[in-house]
């Protein structure tokens, strides 16, 4: 595990500590830590029907761990969820799960996060930026390879970003039985921002939607390696 990820995971709880709670409400399909380190992207199964409240719908936590993703939402989160954030922050979940969130370009009803319409993820990117920016996390995960295109588009078009790629060539194992493996990770770091809120953050694009992962072995893989891919810097 890398000291000095873990070191600023810890830091970032004792942080949201001792920050006061503020007034604001997240949008429909945003939930989680208020002062998250670590943010996944989705689109993820479930939600509602129709437009999406930008109103504001979801209060962030301060000091909870969030338990909803590992205890109510579909079987592939339950199964993986957990161990994916206690590996990529190298805590344990009493720790990490206060450190978390869900940030969702689109929220419906559909088991499948693929079938979610690529228009209406793309209404969603204010959204997701305006939890980005209020959390300030240090790790962003989309969950597929269509949130990572909007979420770079995103940062680069509407933040102002300069991002730095790299491809972590080490391979990820699927299945022991099959011997399938992921080829790597993609990585971006924020190099710079315009109002300098997400400089130093980095992106990951996960290798498999953690709704489609239903074994926990498999999850702490792809966990492990997403810490390492960030823990070198």
């Amino acid at each position: 595990m890398s000291c000095w990820l873990t070191r600023d995971v810890r830091k970032r709880i004792t942080e949201a500590r001792n920050a006061g709670l503020g007034p604001h409400r997240w949008p429909e399909g945003c939930r989680g830590a208020e002062r998250a380190w670590l943010v996944f992207v989705g689109p993820s199964p479930g939600g509602q029907n129709g437009e999406r409240d930008e109103r504001g719908f979801d209060v962030p936590f301060r000091d909870e761990v969030f338990w909803e993703p590992v205890k109510d939402w579909s079987g592939g989160f339950r199964a993986s969820m957990r161990p994916l954030v206690e590996q990529i922050t190298g805590l344990p979940f009493h720790q990490s799960g206060r450190t978390f969130a869900v940030a969702n370009f689109d929220y419906v009803k559909n088991p499948d996060a693929g079938e979610v319409g690529l228009e209406k993820m793309s209404e969603g990117i204010p959204a997701v930026l305006r939890v980005l920016r209020e959390t300030r996390p240090r790790v962003i995960v989309p969950m597929e390879a269509r949130s990572t295109a909007l979420l770079i588009a995103g940062l680069v078009n509407r933040l102002g970003a300069q991002l730095k790629h790299r491809f972590v060539s080490r391979r990820i194992l699927i299945s022991p039985a099959s011997g399938r493996k992921h080829p790597g990770l993609n990585i971006w770091k924020v190099e710079s921002d315009r109002a300098n809120l997400l400089t130093g953050s980095y992106v990951v694009q996960l290798p498999q939607h953690p709704a489609r992962i239903y074994g926990r072995k498999y999850a702490l893989r792809v966990g492990k390696a997403v810490h390492r891919a960030v823990g070198v810097g």
